[in-house]
């Protein structure tokens, strides 16, 4: 951000550093929605006392995401792999923004210390 949009490449404001981690968040919380769905799955039949044993992805293999979104898509839709998006999205964003809004801030105040020292 320094490099291509603020003037004479400054450091960001806290404020806008708590944009984009809020957008950067919340992006990420976006896209990553189907492999919460299937991690969430996968928890859940891991504490179930009858897992099915013909199911190829209960051996617990990396290889079995892709397996478990394909199965649920198929079975329930699309849609069911980014049940939950609006609240992770905006609970993201909400911790990107205060994450990076707090650790500028942070920095702001060591800096102002540095250069009064010096």
């Amino acid at each position: 951000m320094s490099i291509h949009y603020l003037p004479g490449q400054r450091k960001p404001l806290p404020h806008e550093a708590a944009l984009c981690g809020s957008m950067a968040g919340g992006f990420a919380g976006a896209i990553s929605t189907p492999l919460d769905v299937v991690k969430t799955r996968v928890m859940l039949e891991a504490k179930s006392a009858h897992p099915n044993p013909n199911d190829p992805a209960a051996s617990g293999s990396a290889l079995s995401i892709p397996y478990r979104m394909r199965q649920i898509a198929q079975q329930e839709g699309v849609k069911t792999l980014f049940r939950g998006i609006v609240p992770r999205t905006t609970w993201i964003s909400l911790g990107g923004a205060i994450f990076l809004g707090a650790y500028e801030t942070v920095m702001k105040i060591i800096r102002k210390e540095e250069g009064a020292e010096e």
